[in-house]
């Protein structure tokens, strides 16, 4: 599903995030994670891209990435977790 994501021109976050600026500084750092089941989470230790943003939104696949030490050390402003198991794409 990644590659067809990909293909189709759609950044696909794992364990990787994005900082969305504009000319007055970076307004909007998005994080995507790992599944913490299937997969290896990992949460950017960028803080200063972190740090200065207006709006820090992190995606998980579950909402149990709340239980890592790394999120402790950081606000999240808001968290997308979907653990529907297929049912939003199919």
């Amino acid at each position: 599903m990644i590659a067809h994501l990909s293909a189709m021109g759609i950044r696909v976050l794992i364990n990787e995030f994005a900082l969305v600026r504009t000319s007055a500084g970076p307004i909007l750092f998005i994080e995507g994670t790992d599944d913490p089941v299937l997969g290896h989470p990992r949460i950017s230790d960028r803080n200063s891209e972190y740090d200065s943003a207006d709006l820090r939104l992190l995606m998980s696949h579950s909402p149990d990435i709340l239980y890592s030490p790394e999120l402790g050390k950081k606000k999240i402003d808001v968290l997308f977790s979907g653990h529907t198991h297929g049912g939003q794409i199919r």
